[in-house]
């Protein structure tokens, strides 16, 4: 789980709020896209998705950022066969492929 603690002081540190659109379908297609949980309700489900499209002009920069924060860390504990994925996608990806806040 130290990884995971670089990956979340990373997101925040440098107030990441998504990677640009091409970035975030590769990693949505290969750790989020096909995932079937067992939701206690619609809002759990929710915070798991991000704040693009239609959610992207009603949020502000704080809440992309913890809505990205939530995805990554919940998809990272519970599916330890993503982990690698995410470690190399955030950790050894260039830095133009962030959205800042």
């Amino acid at each position: 789980m130290e990884n995971l603690e670089k990956i979340l002081t990373f997101i925040k540190d440098e107030r990441i709020i998504s990677p640009n659109p091409r970035n975030w379908k590769d990693l949505w297609e290969k750790v989020f896209d096909g995932f079937n949980e067992p939701w206690k309700n619609r809002k759990d489900k929710m915070k798991c998705f991000p704040l693009i499209l239609n959610g992207w002009v009603g949020s502000n920069d704080d809440q992309k950022n913890e809505r990205f924060i939530y995805s990554i860390e919940y998809f990272y504990t519970k599916y330890p066969e993503k982990r690698k994925i995410i470690e190399d996608f955030i950790l050894k990806s260039d830095h133009d492929i962030w959205y800042k806040g």
